[in-house]
């Protein structure tokens, strides 16, 4: 939070909002202190629980140009919201940015953690500056820069909200009609995408992201990697491409292959191993889904008044605009 408000003092039109999301502590006690002091901060509560829920809320509120959602276990490196910013304006037509997030450790790294199941956190290094994003590979939404416009008032519609919730937490007792295994930021930097708007990486800035011990077991990788095999089916017909495409078909021919390898695990390093193990469970949850899930209705994807330059617009803009945090 004070790394935040550090960073937020050098844009005099930009703001911090905390959104509240069913805290149970002394949370909302504190946040309402700090808003009382603090004429740059102001509190939202969102009563169902889950990311989407909150960043739905996050983005009813809030004003100016752009949004810059923050996750409670992240922590921006010194220059982050400037270059963030930077990147948002570098072009009309930039729609979402992401960036590079490194680990917090909260216990000691096991010596079977790759890279690869790294990635999963989510804990990556963007290789290359200003990079496109495609789908399914968007950036996560721990810390995204988006453009307020049109493409984000889509992706918080009631249709949205109650017939395919997104995200790991809140749905079906709260009203909605099915419920995801994650995806809610994907989904939205597919929005910009449909829409014209680039969505892009960026390595000039990071993020650091708490790694909690209770993930740094192999079972909680391997229950991730399942869930992305359901995962990558159920978006491609939620985005209205065939659920047999380029993204899924090699998770399809590759089950045989990992099935093999199963027996003869143990003769592996105990990482190799693991990951073999979580490649394989990646492939079944997709065939799966495949085979036996429900066979979804396409998302409208058509944003309706954007407020911002048309995408392709010539130049970039020379305005900071406001943003919020």
């Amino acid at each position: 939070m004070h790394e935040v408000m550090n960073q937020l003092s050098g844009f005099p039109s930009g703001h911090l909002l905390v959104v509240d999301n069913g805290s149970s502590d002394d949370t909302l006690k504190y946040l309402n202190e700090l808003t009382a002091s603090e004429t740059r901060v102001s509190l939202a509560q969102e009563a169902i629980s889950g990311t989407y829920y909150a960043r739905a809320r996050a983005i009813e509120q809030a004003t100016g140009d752009f949004l810059i959602f923050l996750d409670d276990d992240a922590v921006p490196r010194p220059g982050w919201l400037n270059a963030m910013l930077t990147a948002l304006l570098s072009a009309p037509d930039v729609g979402a940015v992401g960036c590079s997030i490194e680990p917090i450790w909260e216990g000691p790294r096991p010596p079977w953690l790759s890279q690869r199941l790294l990635r999963e956190i989510p804990v990556y290094e963007v290789a290359a500056d200003f990079s496109p994003a495609r789908f399914p590979s968007f950036p996560p939404a721990i810390a995204l820069g988006i453009r307020l416009n049109g493409c984000a008032r889509l992706w918080v519609s009631k249709e949205r909200r109650t017939s395919y919730p997104l995200g790991r937490k809140g749905s079906l007792a709260d009203g909605a009609n099915f419920q995801m295994v994650a995806g809610e930021d994907n989904d939205l930097c597919e929005i910009y995408a449909r829409n014209g708007y680039r969505v892009m990486f960026t390595n000039s800035t990071r993020v650091g992201h708490a790694v909690p011990k209770e993930r740094l077991v192999p079972e909680w990788f391997l229950k991730k990697f399942r869930s992305e095999g359901y995962l990558r089916i159920r978006l491609s017909r939620l985005t209205g491409r065939p659920a047999v495409n380029w993204h899924s078909i090699k998770m399809l021919v590759l089950l045989p292959a990992f099935a093999v390898l199963q027996p003869v695990r143990s003769a592996l390093s105990l990482a190799t191993g693991l990951l073999v193990h979580a490649y394989y469970l990646k492939c079944v949850g997709a065939w799966q889904e495949l085979l036996w899930g429900e066979r979804l209705k396409p998302l409208p994807y058509e944003a309706i008044g954007r407020t911002d330059s048309p995408p392709g617009s010539e130049g970039a803009s020379s305005e900071r605009g406001e943003a919020t945090t």
